[in-house]
């Protein structure tokens, strides 16, 4: 108004300068999953918005693993590309290999995140490369040993001046087959490993024996070296028995998951993410224990991370949405919905993952089982070559008239060696 009043009637208006809305920062995220693990990112992306009204981020939800990997490492002419998008450990070295990764620890440090002790030490290592950490891990996963405790009694396992076996104290390759064996009957049985290098792996490492030639870099297998053989020897005298394992016939007609629900299974292998199956379908009967030990202890662990995209365009923003995404808020809404081991070491340690008073009533056996935890390769070609020889591991378990199991680990060694040599994830005809 006193500008106004100063102006003389022959003065033209003079423009003032008004405040243009700017439209937000658009976002994609890409995930996979269970439904409940997929609907937790996307409340989480909704508090984000809330908080960050500059930024929209749309939440991209894929059938598996990948399906999100190809759409970032293998763009389609003019398709847009996920900024931020969860990965398997699996495909890390591919997608660093094709340049579609900008390493997270840079945009991660500038939000005051420390990778010191409040990460699990397994999961940084899995998702580092190039002397950088390329993603953010998220879920860390050991593979443990689910039993049903109506069907499998732990207090009567141990030898007489040997430790008790429970949770924490573990127990033996022997105490582990002589569960299986407690259990038998008319359509029950002991004991169900999949044939598999993923489930095998395990019992080689814990024998001292090695899964590849150079984990980093492996152009064959070593199944058949002499720790890995003994290892697999031993393990296969248990799953050839058809009075500890159910055949391949009796598989196919209702799956070992299945039977395990139907309190027909006494142990079954698997991850994190087999606990809410379980608690839906199993009457609560089944806790968990660790994986055996032979001449030493050791595991496999699966992990997932959140990566931001090298060809994304807003890498500031995509960095601030991966910095609340990996919060101990954000991870503890994840592990809240039973699917997932968390990477950041409070939320690990607090009741949104171990929640008390529900099965697994020892879910600190995850915890304690990373701290042993190794990871499969993630070179190209690792995909093809493990699904060239799983048909042939199967062979091993169920076919009754294989005489010479050296000769077929030898067979499996070399046959993975074809598409690591090419990187290839198309595996040759398997043996």
């Amino acid at each position: 108004m006193v500008l106004s009043g100063c102006a003389t009637h022959s003065s033209p208006p003079v423009a003032r300068p008004t405040s243009t809305a700017t439209a937000p920062t658009q976002l994609t995220l890409s995930v996979y999953g269970p439904r409940a693990l997929t609907d937790a990112y996307k409340r989480l992306v909704d508090g984000y918005s809330k908080r960050h009204p500059a930024t929209r981020t749309t939440v991209e939800v894929y059938a598996g693993r990948r399906d999100v990997t190809t759409t970032s490492r293998a763009m389609a002419p003019g398709k847009s590309t996920a900024d931020v998008f969860m990965i398997n450990q699996a495909d890390l070295a591919t997608l660093v290999k094709n340049k579609k990764l900008r390493s997270v620890d840079g945009l991660l440090e500038q939000h005051g995140i420390n990778f010191g002790d409040g990460y699990v030490r397994f999961g940084l290592e899995a998702f580092s490369s190039d002397e950088a950490l390329q993603c953010m891990p998220q879920d860390v996963s050991p593979l443990v040993v689910y039993y049903n405790p109506r069907l499998i009694d732990l207090t009567t396992l141990a030898t007489p001046g040997s430790p008790a076996v429970n949770s924490q104290n573990g127990w033996t390759l022997d105490e582990f087959l002589r569960a299986a064996q407690q259990v038998g009957g008319r359509g029950v049985r002991g004991l169900y490993v999949a044939p598999t290098v993923d489930q095998v792996a395990s019992f080689v490492w814990a024998n001292g024996g090695e899964v590849v030639d150079d984990t980093d870099q492996p152009s064959h297998l070593t199944l058949s070296d002499k720790r890995s053989a003994d290892a697999l020897q031993t393990l296969l005298e248990t799953v050839r028995n058809p009075a500890l394992t159910f055949d391949r016939g009796e598989l196919l007609k209702r799956s070992a998951m299945k039977r395990f629900t139907d309190g027909k299974l006494g142990m079954i292998l698997g991850y994190r993410d087999l606990t809410p199956q379980l608690r839906a379908k199993s009457g609560g009967a089944f806790d968990v224990m660790p994986l055996p030990r032979l001449a030493g202890s050791a595991n496999l662990a699966r992990a997932t991370a959140l990566c931001v995209s090298a060809e994304s365009k807003n890498v500031i923003q995509a960095g601030d949405l991966l910095a609340d995404l990996i919060s101990e808020r954000s991870v503890k809404v994840l592990a809240a919905t039973g699917y997932v081991v968390p990477a950041n070491v409070n939320a690990l340690n607090d009741e949104a993952f171990l929640q008390t008073g529900q099965r697994p009533l020892s879910a600190d056996v995850f915890a304690r089982e990373l701290r042993r935890s190794r990871s499969l390769p993630s070179a190209p070609g690792w995909g093809a070559a493990t699904e060239s020889v799983n048909g042939a591991l199967a062979r091993l378990f169920y076919d009754q008239s294989i005489s010479s199991v050296p000769a077929e680990l030898r067979n499996i060694d070399k046959v993975s060696a074809f598409p690591l040599a090419n990187g290839s994830e198309s595996s040759p005809a398997k043996p």
